[in-house]
């Protein structure tokens, strides 16, 4: 039976935040119901298959567990898809928190637009001490790595040239991923691999095609920050994964050096001497920015060198 809406949620080894998360749900879904909650398992340890047992409802939804063995966030979302039942397809991160009447704002601010697929706005929430490289300032944030999606306070359609939205706060017409196709899997998180990007390639894609593409600014989740992503480590390894996903897909035009496309070298080049400038100049955001361009300058010559092995 067709439904209006299908939210899901993928998760691995978050058992304490999906469980919040659940409790957010409970209290927010639209009444009466009309939709239904999925939860895809993807090889939790961490006791998440117990606190899910017995669970048959989330507030007036229906809730389903579903198993996907295959590791990796896109093949968790892939699931989901052929497990859902909606009309709107609604996708949420294991840790973000969602607010009052999220789901119905999010499909109906997508209506009003006449779009077939888009997301919301996406606020990060910080611990009281930061580091001194961290800036909060969304005209310097970084937004791969605290995850902040913020296009102003009123809903529109996307322009071409607009970000697409974040992969903790999105939503598909069911036809459009039937048509278009599912999430890759060579790209998303998989293990310690924060490669990522399989939200990023979907819109692109679909952007490609002429899909009507909307922001909703109402349809808002706030994102915690964990510790573990407040290390400079944290962040040369996402942007490094990011920047081998990005070589997984497209061909470059122009020169090459070394079977990697030139501008990509002058870019690494830019990114070692704005470092070194920022530090001397003790600006320790511009100077961990820059770090971050140097590893996905990296990481995406390694993924053009793996991209020719193949």
């Amino acid at each position: 039976m067709t439904v209006k809406l299908s939210i899901v949620i993928t998760t691995r080894d978050r058992r304490a935040t999906l469980v919040q998360l659940l409790e957010d749900l409970a209290l927010s879904l639209p009444s009466p119901g009309g939709g239904e909650l999925l939860v895809v398992d993807n090889g939790s340890t961490d006791g998440t298959a117990g606190a899910l047992a017995g669970r048959t409802r989330i507030g007036p939804y229906p809730f389903h567990v579903l198993e996907e063995p295959v590791a990796g966030q896109s093949a968790a979302r892939n699931r989901a898809i052929a497990g859902a039942s909606g009309e709107w397809i609604l996708f949420l991160d294991d840790d973000v928190r969602v607010p009052p009447q999220w789901a119905s704002r999010l499909v109906a601010g997508l209506e009003r637009l006449s779009a077939e697929a888009g997301g919301g706005r996406v606020d990060p929430t910080w611990p009281p001490k930061l580091p001194r490289w961290v800036a909060t300032d969304p005209a310097r944030i970084e937004r791969i790595v605290f995850v902040q999606y913020e296009l102003g306070s009123a809903s529109r359609v996307l322009d071409p040239v607009d970000p697409t939205p974040v992969g903790c706060n999105m939503a598909f017409r069911r036809e459009v991923l039937a048509t278009h196709g599912g999430f890759m899997t060579t790209l998303g998180h998989t293990g310690r691999r924060l490669m990522g990007g399989d939200d990023a390639e979907m819109f692109a894609r679909l952007r490609a095609a002429g899909t009507r593409l909307g922001y909703v600014a109402d349809a808002a989740v706030t994102h915690p920050v964990s510790p573990d992503r407040l290390t400079l480590g944290y962040l040369l390894r996402r942007r490094y994964w990011e920047g081998f996903g990005a070589a997984g897909h497209g061909s470059p035009s122009g020169r090459s050096l070394a079977r990697v496309p030139s501008a990509a070298w002058r870019a690494l080049g830019r990114n070692l001497s704005g470092a070194i400038g920022a530090a001397a100049r003790t600006d320790w955001p511009a100077a961990a920015h820059h770090l971050g361009g140097v590893a996905h300058r990296a990481g995406y010559a390694v993924g053009r060198w793996a991209r020719v092995r193949s």
